[in-house]
């Protein structure tokens, strides 16, 4: 849980210059692409970060000192590189209810040649329920779902390599929290050379909804140090809903309840200052917060700072 913390607020930090996304190995969201990415990395124990698939950092001791830790290192990457890659790619993915088509062209723009790379695509999927894992935690972001890999070489500058894979929408998948990224990779240093957020064709996507309409959308800021807001969506076919919106740390212990009532359907705000039920304000770390309904429960994180 420290690991993810501390990458929920690198991301916020480096957001547009830094892609995230988690292999599970050992767990319920275990696939063959990612126990083979396990093997390839040599991961031995958890948690295992790399950046650019190169220098890992294993281990977490808490939230602040992991995203030190992990923004110094996103942080020599970006001197050693420049924030500057040799390729490019663009692309774009079509979905369906039942599957999703994802293509990506890389182009060389130095000169060449550039030899034992691995282009791949790769869905992942946010807001993923699974009860219970570390610290309590029920909710998943950045998990990895299919990975499609294909060896590649380019000749000279300006050489293309256009890679396409039609992936099945697994029926416990929400489409409509898939995400799709194209990458290339070095085979024999492992290191990521570039990455890239595929987007969708334009209007391909407009009758895929998410499956879990009462949700939270959202917490901002996030990493917030005097208050954040929560903002969430009840969707139901009744005049209201009784809601339950409550705070937890990683422990799985209640830390504060931000509202125990009824509530019409549609978007709702509620600010969370820190206060926990005794009045005292609450320190700098993870927190989850979760929200409640007939329909089920949805969680999601967020960090305090001092």
């Amino acid at each position: 849980m420290n690991a993810r913390c501390g990458l929920t607020a690198v991301q916020d930090e480096f957001d547009g210059q830094m892609i995230h996304f988690e292999h599970h190995y050992g767990d319920t969201f275990e696939i063959p692409e990612t126990a083979q990415r396990s093997e390839w990395y040599d991961v031995t124990s958890h948690p295992h970060v790399r950046f650019d698939g190169l220098n890992p950092v294993i281990g977490a001791l808490n939230c602040l000192a992991a995203g030190a830790e992990y923004r110094e290192r996103v942080l020599a990457r970006l001197e050693e590189t420049g924030g500057l890659s040799p390729v490019e790619i663009t692309g774009y993915y079509e979905l369906t209810p039942d599957q999703v088509s994802i293509s990506a062209t890389y182009r060389l723009v130095d000169p060449g040649p550039m030899l034992m790379l691995q282009a791949s695509l790769l869905i992942y999927e946010d807001n993923v329920y699974w009860c219970c894992g570390a610290g309590g935690n029920d909710t998943w972001q950045h998990v990895t779902r299919r990975i499609h890999d294909e060896e590649i070489t380019f000749a000279d500058v300006n050489d293309e390599v256009t890679v396409t894979a039609t992936i099945p929408i697994d029926p416990e998948w929400d489409p409509g929290e898939l995400h799709m990224i194209a990458y290339l990779q070095e085979t024999e240093t492992k290191e990521i050379i570039q990455g890239h957020i595929v987007m969708p064709l334009a209007a391909s996507t407009p009758e895929i909804e998410h499956r879990a309409s009462t949700r939270i959308d959202a917490v901002t800021p996030n990493p917030f140090r005097s208050s954040a807001l929560v903002s969430f969506k009840i969707s139901s076919t009744d005049a209201s809903e009784p809601v339950l919106l409550q705070v937890f740390d990683p422990s799985g212990r209640r830390v504060a309840d931000l509202f125990d009532g009824n509530l019409a359907p549609g978007p709702h705000v509620v600010r969370w200052d820190r206060a926990s039920p005794g009045g005292d304000r609450r320190g700098s770390g993870l927190y989850f917060v979760r929200l409640s309904t007939r329909q089920g429960t949805h969680s999601a994180r967020l960090v305090g700072l001092n």
